[in-house]
């Protein structure tokens, strides 16, 4: 089971990685299309959130979403190699 657990958690990795590939790729492109507008609401967006943190008491910077999701799939699977180690 905890191996299982473990390809599991490594799977979620990689497809938390490649959406992460694909928002970056398709920020670029928005980015640049923003450049022929008269307006970047977009590039705004990011610039007001980096200065303007909703919560920067908890972080040292604004948290992108990849940024937080990435880590939960390494608790999971730390917790299954754990229990491999302790039942092994």
């Amino acid at each position: 089971m905890a191996l299982a657990g473990i390809i599991l958690a490594v799977t979620w990795w990689a497809l938390l990685r490649s959406f992460r590939d694909l928002n970056r790729a398709k920020f670029s492109v928005i980015g640049d299309m923003e450049k022929q507008l008269p307006a970047e609401p977009f590039n705004d967006e990011w610039k007001y959130l980096r200065k303007n943190d909703p919560i920067p008491r908890w972080r040292r910077r604004y948290a992108e979403q990849g940024t937080v999701e990435r880590f939960v799939p390494w608790v999971f699977g730390a917790i299954y190699v754990a229990a491999i180690i302790r039942f092994t």
